[in-house]
């Protein structure tokens, strides 16, 4: 029996077990990994598919200004090498342009907001000016009458001049909306939904 504990059959028996575990232990942390990281992905596509559609809903309204964010993290760029050999090449490219013009979007509504912010700043130094021009004008005016006059000023500024807004972004952003096909419906989904053990 001591010859057993001394032989190489027993260390070759424990290699064998310890590796077998390391195995074990390094399978199951990829495969957590892999459902952690297709959890993410789904509640990050559904997230951006909601801002997506109330952005849609905006266009008639047009009051970019408070409109949400529509993608904050790209965690396709973070964990597509883990879903490449999981999905086919279509599915693979739909999710890659889903996030590409996502992106695009998010871009495209920045640049109507800072167009937004220059315009509110040029109206107020008008109103300013115009609030000046009435005071060298009228040096005598009473506060009553100058807050009658300027409040006409600001009316009259609010209802001729809308917020400032070029064309080609708004353009884009309407086009690339329309045009977006969505996640949630396709197969890749389905199969990320799959490796997150997600049944909703």
């Amino acid at each position: 029996m001591d010859n057993f504990f001394d032989s190489n059959l027993l260390q070759t028996i424990t290699i064998f077990v310890v590796g077998l575990s390391a195995f074990i232990i390094y399978k199951l942390n990829k495969t957590d990994e892999k459902s952690r990281a297709a959890t993410m992905l789904m509640m990050e596509i559904r997230e951006i598919e909601g801002a997506l559609k109330k952005l849609l809903e905006t266009m008639s309204g047009g009051n970019f200004y408070s409109s949400a964010p529509i993608i904050k993290e790209n965690g396709w760029e973070k964990y597509k090498f883990i879903f490449i050999k999981y999905l086919d090449q279509d599915e693979y490219g739909l999710i890659s342009e889903f996030y590409s013009q996502a992106c695009r979007i998010e871009k495209e509504r920045l640049i109507l907001i800072k167009q937004i912010i220059a315009s509110f700043e040029v109206k107020g130094n008008a109103m300013h000016e115009s609030f000046i021009q009435v005071a060298k004008e009228k040096p005598d005016i009473n506060n009553e009458e100058f807050m009658a006059i300027t409040d006409k000023i600001a009316k009259k500024a609010r209802l001729n001049t809308s917020g400032y807004q070029s064309l080609q972004p708004l353009t884009l952003m309407g086009s690339l909306l329309k045009n977006i096909k969505y996640v949630t419906t396709s197969t890749a989904c389905l199969k990320i939904k799959k490796i997150a053990r997600m049944t909703k």
